[in-house]
């Protein structure tokens, strides 16, 4: 008796994991299959091309399908004591938002990463996800949960069990990420999903020589908003001058190789526009070893690679896989 009542346990809990695992929206990818990179599996799951995706859900079903651990929540009201969002972060916020830029580079030096000078808001943003409510919540909506907000203010609690269980239930309209919905995709962008999670197909399809999709006057943090694979590596490469030029984004490592019929089906080449503000081999060096004028050299991704790229406009996005088969 006692091993049948286990056995029935055990089945209850596989039958409730795999209810969690349904409900998720489609195309969901988990957290493991982004090997880390926290930008690319919020982008994936919440960016722009996801909208709609939680429409008549709720705030429970995103913090259940959430794979990292949510530190905090930002609680705003306008001008008329409506809420419209929370923005819920998965870093503390208070790692994020204290320094100033000045500050922050002082900590990424430390760190052993190149000095970027990263804005607050930038930063906030690539950590927070924004969770649109079905209807405006009113004073007496929140009042009891938060009695200490007034009109237009904005405060960060803990995420506890207590403050999870007065707002599990509320209804969702949409949920966005912060940092990929600041720009949006060209007309004619194909998503991963439109795809059917074919890579290949993804990346011919919007930077392919076939491609009719126009990616033109954008910056590397606006392509990498929209662009839905997990970068694994990247190669960079200087010009005469030493300064930085080209970027290659390698999104599968195993596929580079020197026969004509597969060069260049793992990466996208990022080529950026002239321009004297652009970083050079001697202020690459701390974090980029081994730089030189005309030479390619290659490293292992790094999230914090981000920030010290985004602002870098850009001449022209090519995948040119198969081009000399």
């Amino acid at each position: 008796m006692k091993r049948t009542s286990v056995i029935l346990v055990l089945l209850a809990l596989i039958v409730v994991a795999l209810g969690a695992t349904a409900q998720r929206p489609k195309g969901y990818r988990h957290l493991r299959k982004f090997d880390g990179d926290t930008v690319a599996y919020l982008t994936h799951n919440w960016g722009f091309h996801t909208a709609g995706a939680y429409t008549d859900r709720t705030i429970g079903d995103f913090l259940d399908d959430c794979e990292l651990p949510i530190k905090s929540v930002g609680v705003f009201t306008s001008s008329t004591g409506r809420m419209f969002l929370f923005r819920f972060y998965v870093r503390d916020y208070d790692e994020l938002y204290p320094y100033t830029p000045s500050e922050q580079v002082k900590r990424l030096a430390k760190a052993g990463g190149y000095p970027i000078d990263m804005s607050q808001g930038a930063n906030l943003s690539k950590y927070s996800v924004d969770v649109f409510f079905s209807s405006p919540k009113v004073e007496e909506d929140y009042k009891h949960i938060f009695p200490d907000l007034f009109i237009e203010d904005s405060r960060h609690f803990a995420l506890s069990k207590e403050l999870r269980r007065e707002i599990e239930d509320w209804q969702i309209d949409d949920v966005r990420y912060s940092l990929g919905i600041q720009h949006h995709a060209p007309k004619g962008y194909r998503s991963l999903s439109e795809c059917e999670q074919d890579t290949i197909a993804y990346v011919e399809a919007n930077w392919g020589f076939k491609s009719q999709v126009v990616f033109g006057d954008i910056t590397v943090g606006t392509f990498l908003n929209i662009f839905e694979l997990p970068i694994k590596r990247v190669s960079l490469r200087c010009d005469a001058g030493g300064r930085l030029c080209t970027i290659y984004l390698i999104f599968h490592p195993d596929q580079q190789t020197n026969d004509p019929a597969t060069w260049g089906m793992g990466y996208v080449t990022l080529v950026l526009t002239w321009s004297n503000n652009y970083p050079t081999i001697e202020e690459l060096s701390p974090t980029f070893e081994g730089l030189e004028p005309y030479k390619e050299v290659e490293y292992e991704w790094r999230d914090e690679y981000r920030s010290l790229f985004e602002n870098f406009l850009l001449d022209d996005i090519q995948y040119n896989g198969g081009a000399f088969s």
